[in-house]
């Protein structure tokens, strides 16, 4: 089963979870049906049990008007019975005269007839508000036991849709379950699936795993290389931005060495002039003069020797601090990795004019002023005003 298969098995079981959870009912609507069944179950039962006390005290005042009545009946038939015997006594009366003992007790019996006209009186009004009574609680009955009967049929109603929504829940919850077993089912079928993709993926990475060894230890090395140059380019930044006031060195020391050579120029050029002027002094005709002029040649000879002397030194100085700082320079040359590394970078100069120059004079026959200077044996050396090693000859 290839990955297009797995993706289309997977869109239609979302969309057949989908289907399901749009056809099932809620569970916040089935807690909310059943709290109403529970909360009407609960008014049935406190209806029924109004209805059983209702009709407990019907049966009570049913019980006492019946014995009310039942009092009343004894009650007239003695009161019918004082009436007969009244006039029974009233004819015989009438008939014979009554002495003085049947006077009283027929004053007594009157008395006993008034007593009894009043209690029944009084047992008639008690007969009557027995009477309202029951008929109120025969009609609070009434109206408890129609409550009741319309509770009833509401809890009827309520039951069936109940048994409606529960049955119907019941269908979705078995379909549900149905469903969710073939979904299951096909979950387990795909992670079967599934292991055996992880199993050929497994084979075939075992296959390139020496490839991504190989990998893995090219891109450490690259790693390591990459960092390598990154810290030699950070070490180079720094360096060159140190090497920033020996460049400046050098650049100053070139304008110092260019002075130096056009000031040996000029002596140089001083020197002609002074050997064409010590020509024209050996010619002269005057003793004296010629002395005096021979005497001043020479003093002005040893001045320009001297300073020729200095520069010479100050030339040979700047050519050996150039010489250090090209080869400062040179070890902070960038050189690509893949090019043979050298220790000597080979950097193209100027030539230098030599130190020690003839200046023959092809018109005169004098012999030439000669400036014989030794090299400097170290950086710093310098030569003594008066060094033996000037020699001229005039």
């Amino acid at each position: 089963m290839n990955d297009d298969q797995l993706r289309h098995l997977l869109a239609r079981v979302t969309e057949q979870y989908a289907q399901l959870a749009e056809q099932s009912v809620p569970r916040t609507t089935h807690d909310a049906l059943k709290h109403e069944n529970n909360l009407l179950q609960q008014r049935n039962w406190r209806l029924s049990r109004r209805l059983a006390n209702s009709q407990d005290q019907i049966t009570q005042l049913a019980e006492l008007i019946r014995q009310k009545q039942v009092e009343n009946a004894l009650l007239q038939s003695r009161i019918a019975d004082l009436d007969d015997e009244c006039n029974f006594h009233r004819l015989s009366a009438t008939h014979y005269p009554p002495s003085n003992g049947e006077s009283v007790t027929v004053v007594d019996l009157r008395s006993d007839v008034s007593a009894a006209i009043l209690q029944q009186s009084v047992a008639n009004s008690l007969v009557d508000a027995y009477r309202l009574l029951s008929q109120e609680s025969i009609l609070t009955c009434a109206l408890g036991v129609a409550e009741l009967k319309h509770e009833q049929r509401v809890s009827v109603d309520l039951r069936q849709q109940l048994r409606e929504t529960r049955e119907s829940l019941y269908t979705e919850q078995d379909a549900r379950s149905q469903t969710e077993s073939h979904l299951t089912s096909r979950v387990a079928e795909l992670q079967e699936d599934a292991r055996l993709l992880v199993e050929r993926a497994e084979i075939f990475s075992l296959g390139d795993k020496r490839t991504i060894k190989q990998l893995t230890e090219s891109v450490r090395t690259a790693r390591l290389t990459e960092e390598s140059l990154r810290n030699e380019i950070t070490s180079m930044t720094a360096a060159i931005a140190e090497s920033e006031q020996f460049q400046q060195a050098y650049y100053s020391l070139s304008d110092e060495v260019q002075s130096l050579i056009a000031r040996k120029e000029l002596a140089e050029g001083e020197a002609d002039k002074l050997s064409k002027f010590n020509a024209e002094i050996l010619g002269h005709h005057n003793p004296a003069q010629k002395i005096m002029y021979v005497d001043r040649v020479r003093r002005e000879l040893a001045e320009a020797k001297h300073k020729l002397a200095l520069t010479a030194v100050d030339l040979q100085n700047a050519k050996s601090e150039n010489a250090a700082l090209a080869q400062e320079l040179e070890l902070y040359t960038a050189v690509d990795s893949e090019k043979p590394r050298t220790v000597v970078t080979r950097v193209a100069r100027a030539p230098l004019a030599t130190l020690n120059r003839a200046t023959p004079s092809p018109s005169h026959t004098a012999t030439p002023v000669t400036c014989e200077v030794s090299p400097p044996v170290a950086k710093g050396w310098q030569l003594p005003e008066h060094s033996e090693d000037f020699s001229y000859t005039i």
